[in-house]
């Protein structure tokens, strides 16, 4: 996938308590020749960020624990400026105000292809320090390609 070579080298997270999603997209990003990094809640990935700088930090909303958004939150007491993506099953108008708060960059609304994943990163990567919040559009899905949820069964875990 030269298309995405602007993912090449980034050190990215994904905070998600479904294993075959996480697994999913550690791998794919792991091919795209990211350095990446999985944990299946906000706690194991708030012990990594004390540790380890990531660029980018992808966190499911639903969690055991402590849920994304409270990840966000308490990330952003760390310091640090990771582009921010947010993925749920849950999206509406209240969630996404929540995720602005929190300067989120965007919201993933499950399911979501691969390759929109990868068009989304590499947008905000792009944009990075130069972003206000959520973009115009950022809450969406692309139903079109084969999602995710047709390699697992959707769960509403998140």
């Amino acid at each position: 996938m030269d298309r995405f070579r602007g993912l090449k080298n980034e050190q990215i997270m994904v905070v998600e308590n479904d294993r075959t999603i996480r697994e999913t997209v550690v791998a794919a990003l792991n091919r795209m020749g990211c350095h990446i990094k999985g944990f299946e809640s906000a706690e194991e990935g708030l012990a990594e960020i004390q540790k380890h700088h990531f660029g980018v930090i992808i966190s499911d909303l639903r969690l055991p624990g402590m849920d994304g958004l409270a990840f966000f939150r308490e990330m952003s007491t760390l310091g640090g400026h990771a582009v921010k993506i947010l993925i749920t099953g849950y999206a509406d108008n209240e969630m996404v105000s929540a995720a602005r708060e929190v300067n989120v960059d965007s919201v993933l609304e499950k399911p979501f292809t691969l390759e929109y994943l990868f068009t989304v990163l590499e947008e905000k990567i792009a944009g990075r320090g130069t972003s206000s919040g959520i973009s115009e559009g950022a809450f969406a899905s692309d139903g079109n390609a084969p999602t995710m949820s047709q390699r697992s069964e959707k769960t509403k875990g998140g």
